[in-house]
């Protein structure tokens, strides 16, 4: 895949507000330049985000844009972690995505499959906030331990027939 990076982190998403990613890239900046970031998506914010990476002469993440599921996991499948940055989200069902490929993932708390999901040291981290300090050693364990196996497990554990199980358990709670 021509990676000019040591280590490599991925992240997929729409480029909007809540996505954080103008945050992420604040951060990241300052982190060591062969930490290099992926980021799979477009959206909105796509624009600026560019104009944020030229105007601070960015030089470790690359915004990919769409890119269908199988050339993605190509860059999952090399990566160190999976970063997701979101101030909110639903559910989250890329997180299930890059633990499939084996990847740990780095998350905010703010993303309710990271809560469910991520288990800390085992298969990813949990961060409060998209900050110097919390990703940093966030990214510290993520490639100092070896949680792969782990990642693929919580995948197999968390298929969409489970969550769906999971779903109707909990509406028939309400009904009755």
């Amino acid at each position: 895949l021509h990676i000019p990076f040591e280590n490599v982190f991925v992240s997929s998403g729409q480029l909007i507000e809540r996505k954080n990613y103008l945050k992420l890239i604040s951060v990241w900046k300052d982190l060591p330049n062969n930490y290099g970031l992926y980021i799979f998506g477009d959206g909105k914010q796509r624009t600026r985000i560019q104009k944020y990476i030229k105007d601070n002469n960015i030089q470790n993440v690359m915004l990919e844009g769409f890119k269908n599921k199988e050339e993605m996991f190509k860059f999952f499948r090399i990566s160190d972690a999976f970063v997701f940055p979101s101030k909110e989200d639903i559910y989250g069902h890329v997180i299930n995505e890059a633990f499939s490929q084996g990847l740990p993932v780095i998350s905010t708390t703010n993303v309710n499959s990271a809560k469910k999901l991520i288990k800390s040291k085992v298969n990813g981290e949990l961060i409060n906030s998209v900050c110097q300090k919390e990703l940093t050693d966030a990214i510290n364990v993520a490639l100092k331990n070896d949680l792969s196996k782990e990642a693929i497990k919580t995948a197999k554990e968390n298929t969409i027939e489970k969550m769906l199980k999971d779903h109707v358990d909990a509406l028939e709670g309400v009904l009755k």
